[in-house]
């Protein structure tokens, strides 16, 4: 899986050089495979995660971006074994940037069930 020259998210055969693009707008970004390789969450420039199936159909919202219990969804860390859940991390959005880049470490995750949505807030101590 790749962004190709348009920004699309695509994947590419490489015994055949076949490509096929799953999200076809330049704004899918941070795609992650479900460990049975049957789906893939990704984030879009409007603020939304979403999650399709390996054919690239079947597209849902999961949740938005937006500010949520005072933290903003920031990126899709990984799926369970089992994928059944997506663990996501969650940014506070207070921290100003001045030139460079700052390593940040994210205090909240959230952990949702991707068929009915339910969600645990999980916090490092």
């Amino acid at each position: 899986m790749y962004r190709d020259e348009n920004g699309y998210i695509s994947i590419l055969n490489i015994r055949t050089g076949d490509k096929k693009e799953l999200i076809s707008t330049s704004a899918g970004l941070s795609p992650v495979w479900s460990p049975d390789d049957s789906s893939i969450v990704f984030k879009e420039l409007d603020d939304n995660f979403y999650v399709i199936d390996s054919e690239g159909l079947n597209k849902k919202i999961l949740f938005s971006q937006k500010k949520e219990r005072g933290y903003l969804a920031h990126d899709i860390e990984s799926w369970s074994p089992d994928g059944k859940y997506v663990l996501f991390s969650l940014d506070p959005g207070d921290e100003q940037f001045s030139g460079g880049i700052i390593p940040r470490k994210y205090p909240k995750h959230l952990v949702m069930n991707i068929e009915t949505k339910e969600n645990i807030e999980i916090e490092e101590k």
